[in-house]
């Protein structure tokens, strides 16, 4: 993930839950921003059961692309925290079910792997968390509805074992 310089906020993803606001040129708004992030970040990481070691993996985890300045930007996204998210959340409920059903066979453990991380599910996983409060979105999308979308909650709850799994492994992530 490439980190804004400072002096560059314009391109840095607004605070979990809020969205971005107009800039005013005030140095004193500026300073209250990150306090406010923060706040609202442990809020949300208090929610979930885990604190960050790199809040950085939280921030992207949340953020949409159309929260983001310029569409090149797509690695700021939570895109690449969901595809790497998808494939972990598959391997645990794999992992899980391996240990659950020691007399199955491939094509059970296959059906009830597809039960159990559809998009659907992973929606209700976020809906149950609040997920959608604090994903960060574009006036566009949030408009739109983009936080109760279940394509959007399920990409972002992905998005956030992801960066669970980048922040503190595996365990972490499996829990």
């Amino acid at each position: 993930m490439s980190r804004t310089p400072k002096g560059k906020a314009a391109q840095t993803p607004p605070a979990a839950g809020r969205e971005p606001k107009a800039r005013t040129g005030s140095a004193a708004g500026e300073a209250k921003e990150p306090k406010r992030r923060r706040r609202s970040t442990a809020e949300f990481e208090e929610r979930i059961g885990y604190r960050f070691k790199d809040p950085a993996l939280l921030e992207q985890a949340l953020t949409h692309i159309s929260a983001l300045a310029g569409a090149r930007n797509r690695a700021g996204s939570y895109q690449r925290l969901e595809f790497l998210g998808d494939h972990v959340l598959g391997l645990i409920v794999s992992d899980m079910l391996f240990r659950a059903f020691p007399r199955a066979d491939e094509g059970e453990m296959s059906r009830r792997l597809a039960d159990l991380v559809r998009k659907e599910a992973c929606a209700d996983v976020a809906r149950s968390i609040d997920l959608g409060a604090a994903i960060r979105l574009g006036a566009s999308e949030s408009n739109a509805g983009g936080r109760n979308r279940t394509a959007i909650l399920a990409d972002v709850c992905e998005a956030l074992i992801g960066a669970v799994f980048v922040d503190a492994g595996y365990p972490a992530a499996s829990v």
